[in-house]
């Protein structure tokens, strides 16, 4: 909490807060801001207390709504081309989607004849990705042999994948993400602007990717079973995609990660494991109140570059 005069900032540390009230008792902080700015201040802060109240517990998305990719990463992006760069999530268009689709896992599968552990599920499914959605809507490739190297490779952070969107079989648009993050539990996709128009047409891009945002996708345990999922914070990325939310972009979505919670659960439970479709959650909140709220804690993030 702080109290503002002019342009300086007032903090009131946690560790110092019978301090604060006694300050507040005796007077001593109106010395330092008039009446009026101190209550304009609280009143603000009452305002985004209110607003934060009004959310529900956001806390599963909280990753994928703050994420930047390290510095590192966002030069590479940058260096592919004068077009290329990070979609920013602040700077897309109309509400926001959070969803999370997860699969149960009370048995592991077996993977070559052996019982596979949480991490080698996951590379599994990172590795064979196309065999966990619907061929008719989406492909996802490597965009050229370097990024195929790393991709396959035990560190697959950098990688930038090709995503060859489809509509009734036909492609009438791509898009690329970025791997901006790796663990052994986890990998996460944000979405890359990749060239331009005519990048697009004679295949050295995608232009923009519809949405704005990152998708994770992990494993963890719980109450003695695993649970893998996917989950995701995306906004339409132009006017155009914006406009088409609603019938097209996120009804798509919405189609194909179900059916990459329907192909887990098959592959595990056809594979010696045991394994069922757990949840599914998808809803959209206004920008303005998730930028304003705790969910979206940029302060530890990279800056754009």
């Amino acid at each position: 909490m702080y109290l503002r005069k002019s342009s300086e900032l007032y903090f009131l540390p946690s560790f110092q807060q019978q301090k604060q009230n006694n300050n507040v008792r005796s007077g001593k902080v109106f010395k330092k801001c008039s009446r009026t700015k101190m209550l304009a201040s609280l009143a603000m802060l009452f305002a985004a207390t209110l607003q934060a109240q009004d959310l529900p517990d956001l806390s599963a998305w909280k990753t994928v709504l703050s994420l930047r990719p390290k510095a590192e990463v966002q030069k590479l992006v940058r260096g592919q081309g004068k077009d290329w760069a990070v979609h920013r999530i602040e700077d897309a268009k109309g509400k926001v989607n959070l969803d999370i689709y997860s699969v149960e896992l009370a048995v592991l599968p077996l993977i070559d004849g052996k019982r596979c552990t949480k991490a080698e599920l996951l590379t599994y499914v990172r590795l064979h990705l196309n065999e966990f959605v619907d061929p008719n809507i989406t492909k996802f490739e490597p965009f050229n042999e370097t990024q195929k190297k790393v991709w396959e490779s035990e560190k697959p952070e950098s990688a930038i994948i090709l995503i060859d969107m489809k509509s009734f079989g036909i492609n009438p648009d791509s898009g690329c993400v970025v791997c901006s993050r790796s663990t052994p539990n986890e990998w996460i996709f944000s979405t890359v602007r990749s060239g331009n128009a005519l990048d697009a047409i004679i295949g050295k891009g995608a232009c923009a990717h519809p949405v704005s945002g990152n998708r994770a996708f992990g494993i963890y345990d719980v109450d003695g079973k695993s649970v893998l999922y996917t989950v995701a914070a995306d906004r339409p990325t132009r006017s155009i995609d914006d406009e088409m939310a609603d019938s097209l972009v996120f009804p798509t979505q919405d189609k194909l990660w179900r059916g990459f919670q329907s192909r887990v659960a098959k592959f595990v439970n056809d594979n010696s494991g045991k394994a069922s479709v757990k949840s599914i959650k998808a809803t959209r909140f206004d920008w303005a109140d998730i930028a304003n709220s705790r969910y979206y804690d940029i302060s530890d993030q990279p800056k754009w570059e």
